[in-house]
């Protein structure tokens, strides 16, 4: 029962944000992470990942970067605590949050993490059939490392 409801909700999320409705996305988004840690008494379950990284987008397009940096950072913590240091999807957390620290221009941070995503990809990734892959992640580094020569772009 609870695992139809959660995914329910989470199609639901699904729906709002592809109608641009981020805020209700955050408050159905927020309803599946107090249903997943109710139902498993545990703060860090994993099932918490893809609705806290959902979150850190949803609130990303609501320019609300803090908030995005804490559900990316929490989904990182809970991915790393249950995949270890260089699993793939370890990777692309490390992106969100990065990709969140560009928002913010705080580009060293990001490019740590950049770095850190294409080191586990070229660590775990196959050089020829998922190299695509790891072109996006040497490319996120480059945007990084370039983006402070930029004039930061106007806010509406």
């Amino acid at each position: 029962q609870v695992t139809r409801q959660r995914w329910l909700l989470q199609c639901l999320a699904a729906s709002l944000e592809a109608q641009g409705r981020f805020q209700q996305e955050v408050d159905v988004l927020e309803s599946v992470v107090a249903l997943v840690q109710e139902h498993t008494g545990d703060p860090d379950h994993p099932s918490l990942v893809m609705p806290m990284t959902a979150i850190g987008r949803a609130k990303r397009a609501l320019e609300d970067f803090e908030g995005a940096h804490v559900a990316l950072a929490l989904a990182l913590a809970v991915c790393d605590k249950h995949l270890g240091p260089t699993h793939r999807d370890i990777a692309t957390c490390l992106d969100n949050l990065a990709q969140c620290y560009m928002d913010r221009r705080f580009f060293a941070e990001a490019e740590a993490l950049f770095r850190r995503a294409l080191e586990i990809r070229e660590l775990v990734c196959h050089p020829t059939e998922e190299r695509l892959v790891i072109l996006t992640s040497e490319n996120n580094v480059s945007l990084a490392v370039v983006a402070p020569r930029r004039p930061a772009p106007q806010r509406r």
